[in-house]
């Protein structure tokens, strides 16, 4: 009996300790952000912005940030593209930075344009018209990486519609840059998960009976003996901790890497069609 009420209290104590990181952690990222942004929106001749915006992901929680350092793929990007940087890949020749513009526990609905307020919020234009117009040159020649996605499931938003607010996402990001990458956790998984949970007895009563399986640690289960419900709900479990894992040690860095194999063929497409009218 002690033991039993022992173990709970320590679940409860580790369940607070890693709420109460995650919140300080949630709000740390933005202020480092905040400190380090530049004041405006970059503008410049031969120089390109790849901007990422999205959910947690985008914003980089999960990575250890220090005062001075941009988190999340955001900071690597930066190393990898730009040819000014010591370890950058060599594929361009003209100036590359990365803006961070990811919100903690947004969804794909809040970057909807005209619907949520971060897509006005982070694509803003200047109520000057003239740096409005320097703004709009720069963007048509910026890139941007949509990370969002992940945290739809969670409230509750279907797969289907995840995908119909990407596109109307896309669709109106590639109005105004020169290319729109799309870099996604999909929720049909999770959205699987949170179909078995509604089905597992005790539904509404307050009370919730995990199927035969569950009843212990996840990674001390047997898939072979336990029913589909529960081996969907374990691989759910697995998935969440594996994608802890990866965030905690090198998932930003791999991130990073493979938006820049997606950007090793176009930016020297970005670069010479900003260098094509002094060819003439």
């Amino acid at each position: 009996m002690l033991g039993a009420l022992f173990r709970t209290a320590w679940h409860i104590v580790q369940y607070l300790f890693h709420e109460l990181r995650l919140f300080l952690h949630t709000y740390w990222i933005p202020l480092m952000r905040y400190i380090i942004a530049p004041p405006r929106y970059p503008v410049a001749d031969f120089h390109h912005n790849i901007v990422i915006i999205g959910d947690d992901h985008a914003l980089g929680v999960g990575d250890w940030v220090t005062p001075g350092e941009h988190p999340g793929a955001v900071g690597r990007l930066r190393t990898l593209v730009d040819p000014a940087r010591a370890n950058a890949r060599g594929v361009a020749k003209h100036s590359w930075g990365a803006i961070n513009r990811g919100v903690a526990k947004s969804t794909t609905t809040d970057w909807v344009p005209g619907v949520g307020k971060w897509y006005e919020w982070a694509f803003a234009a200047p109520k000057d018209p003239a740096k409005a117009e320097e703004v709009a040159k720069q963007r048509a020649k910026d890139v941007v990486v949509v990370v969002a996605g992940a945290e739809d499931a969670r409230q509750g938003i279907e797969p289907v519609d995840t995908v119909r607010n990407l596109q109307r996402i896309v669709e109106k990001l590639a109005e105004t840059h020169a290319a729109v990458y799309v870099c996604t956790v999909p929720n049909w998984m999770l959205g699987d998960a949170h179909d078995m949970l509604r089905a597992l007895p005790g539904e509404g009563t307050g009370k919730r009976v995990l199927p035969s399986g569950l009843d212990k640690a996840p990674e001390d289960v047997d898939v072979r003996n336990i029913t589909p419900e529960a081996r969907v709900l374990k691989a759910t479990v697995e998935t969440n901790r594996l994608i802890r894992e990866w965030i905690a040690g090198y998932g930003y860095q791999k991130m990073a890497k493979d938006l820049f194999l997606l950007l090793e063929t176009q930016v020297p497409k970005i670069e010479f069609q900003e260098e094509k009218p002094g060819l003439r």
